[in-house]
């Protein structure tokens, strides 16, 4: 489902002025086969994620003795993060003693964040005003990644009870990604 929620400030304590947009989202899927008794698959999937907005404005007036200062500040930023994850079972029953089993998962996810923030400053004397100062900051981070593991698995069970050869072959890759900017 996807849901929204409208923040004004206010319930953090900010005060007015500062608003964003936050977006959840989550999707699930599983799917079983076992009708026949010597195979079972078995698969699940599913995605979930937020993106947030946020956009705050600031003035501040300073007041000195010979002149003001009028200081003007406006920020926005935007974060998200998505997720993926997969995984499969196939279970195969070769006879009353002999089963091979396979279990592989897959689970991708990005996210990333950018910040912009501007300032100007503003100095009043009583006869003039000039723009006495002005900055700006630009950041993003961004990060990919995935891993996929499998296991691929023999079970060998004899008529003598106690008596089981079991033989496991796993798998695992890890990537990562991570830029990031500063300005």
């Amino acid at each position: 489902g996807l849901a929204y929620n409208q923040f004004t400030g206010t319930d953090n304590k900010n005060g007015p002025g500062s608003g964003g947009i936050e977006k959840f989202n989550n999707l699930q899927f599983n799917f079983s086969n076992d009708k026949h008794k010597a195979l079972t698959f078995t698969l699940n999937a599913g995605t979930n994620g937020t993106h947030t907005t946020l956009d705050q404005t600031n003035q501040r007036q300073t007041t000195l003795s010979d002149s003001s200062l009028l200081e003007n500040r406006v920020s926005h930023s935007v974060s998200h993060n998505e997720s993926v994850h997969g995984n499969v079972f196939l279970e195969y029953n070769i006879d009353s003693f002999s089963l091979i089993y396979l279990r592989s998962a897959v689970t991708p996810s990005w996210s990333g964040h950018s910040s912009l923030d501007t300032v100007a400053i503003q100095t009043a004397k009583t006869s003039n005003s000039y723009l006495s100062n002005q900055g700006r900051t630009d950041n993003s981070s961004h990060s990919n990644q995935y891993n996929i593991t499998n296991a691929l698995n023999f079970r060998q069970r004899w008529r003598r009870p106690g008596r089981t050869l079991f033989l496991s072959l796993t798998q695992s890759y890890e990537h990562q990604n991570q830029p990031q900017n500063i300005f």
